[in-house]
């Protein structure tokens, strides 16, 4: 923990598609350029040629009684004009986007936290509002639509409940989605 609070990128994991392998690796947010959208980043990056597919930014938080804890993602960001990146390594994946398998990586960091949900920060609350107008013309994206497409519900504070995504299957989708879960769970 000591190289990631000196800035250091750390890798989590690794995870073998059919074709490629893939990589998750932490640092702090303000590594990504995101400090204002969460504490932590996460990436996902193809082994081969170390190409970006997603970074999450995100915080902890406290969450109900006994010491209960899920996290709010600030920011989830794909990589730019990489359409036809995003449909190989979904293929590769066995149907799982790149976007999804960070937010199971989430997860698994979060699973002793107890919750079965984590939080997201909605179009409306975003930080990116409470800066410069050049700024904010740079979030492109429905933020609201992305959340809710996963069965986001309203959410006081941050916009929006995210129920977990079911990770068990006898499929190779699930066991994909697996794969992600203990890159998290088991990253110290």
């Amino acid at each position: 923990m000591t190289r990631l609070w000196r800035g250091e990128w750390l890798e989590m994991g690794l995870v073998q598609g059919k074709c490629e392998a893939y990589v998750c690796c932490i640092a702090l947010a303000d590594r990504s350029g995101g400090r204002h959208e969460g504490a932590f980043a996460v990436k996902l990056l193809r082994v081969n040629d170390q190409a970006l597919l997603c970074t999450a930014r995100f915080t902890f938080v406290n969450q109900g009684a006994e010491g209960r804890y899920t996290f709010v993602v600030g920011s989830m960001q794909g990589a730019r004009n990489a359409k036809q990146r995003i449909v190989e390594v979904t293929r590769d994946l066995a149907g799982l986007r790149p976007k999804e398998a960070v937010l199971i990586v989430l997860q698994g960091l979060a699973a002793e936290g107890g919750m079965q949900h984590f939080l997201a920060v909605s179009q409306a609350r975003h930080p990116i509002r409470y800066r410069r107008r050049a700024r904010q013309s740079m979030l492109l994206s429905n933020i609201d639509a992305f959340w809710l497409e996963r069965s986001a519900e309203p959410e006081g504070a941050y916009g929006f409940r995210v129920p977990h995504s079911k990770i068990h299957g006898a499929d190779r989708r699930s066991q994909s989605k697996s794969w992600f879960y203990n890159i998290g769970e088991l990253f110290h």
